[in-house]
């Protein structure tokens, strides 16, 4: 009987023992759940923060070319190029402040410089302001010489003194004059090399000679026989007298 009491209690003691340990199983693994959210959370609110912190680090320069006709644009780039003359202008006592045509500019800093030479205007010219608004000297009528004239080739010089660096157009009228209802008009520009006494008879300038070659469809149009061309220089400021050269009008056969 005692034996059997003794293996009853020790029975039940195993019991409690077993339920003991099942409860502390248990509650350490709510503990290890618990931290492994913890940890989670940490690891995504990292991420959020490097998310952030990168869209921060990668925004677009942007150019700034305020003021500035030329030079860096604060991004790699540039604001501009230098490759206009800035215009001529007058300057006090009648001297004009000229920039050549074909000269590039250099970029100082943020604005384009060019390099300029000063010419006294002719005596009878002012300084003054051509049809455009650029400076110039005016007030004396171009000049010149139609040296020949052919059904193949039409020829000789022209300038205006005023602006003896500049190469002047030439309006060539064939059988007909400025006013005529449907006068036949070829511009042509005086812009070849020239001899040292034309640069003289000019004021200076080595480019003011043209040559014309009619086409077929000016002779075409002009006929067979003797014909009459009248030469008119273009004044350079735009505002002038366009007069006829020297030797014009010239009369040439088309045969």
């Amino acid at each position: 009987m005692l034996f059997s009491r003794m293996m009853i209690i020790l029975m039940l003691m195993t019991a409690g023992a077993l339920l003991s340990c099942t409860d502390l199983e248990g509650g350490g693994g709510g503990d290890i759940d618990s931290d492994s959210d913890s940890d989670s959370d940490s690891d995504t609110d990292s991420d959020s923060d490097t998310d952030s912190d990168s869209d921060s680090d990668t925004g677009e320069c942007i150019s700034d070319c305020a003021d500035r006709e030329c030079g860096d644009d604060g991004c790699g780039g540039y604001c501009g190029a230098c490759n206009e003359p800035s215009e001529d202008e007058c300057l006090d006592g009648g001297v004009l402040e000229h920039f050549e045509e074909d000269q590039l500019g250099v970029c100082e800093i943020f604005t384009c410089v060019y390099t300029s030479e000063e010419f006294s205007c002719p005596a009878g010219s002012v300084c003054g302001e051509d049809l455009w608004g650029s400076g110039t000297c005016s007030g004396q009528a171009p000049h010149g010489n139609l040296e020949l004239a052919t059904d193949t080739s039409i020829v000789g010089w022209a300038c205006d003194v005023d602006t003896p660096w500049k190469s002047i157009d030439l309006h060539l009228y064939f059988d007909s004059v400025p006013g005529d209802a449907s006068p036949t008009v070829k511009i042509v520009t005086a812009d070849a090399s020239s001899e040292q006494p034309v640069s003289d008879s000019c004021g200076g300038g080595d480019h003011h000679r043209f040559s014309y070659v009619p086409d077929t469809s000016l002779l075409t149009q002009l006929g067979s026989g003797l014909h009459t061309v009248y030469a008119f220089g273009i004044n350079s400021d735009g505002l002038g007298n366009n007069p006829q050269i020297s030797n014009s009008p010239a009369t040439f056969t088309i045969p």
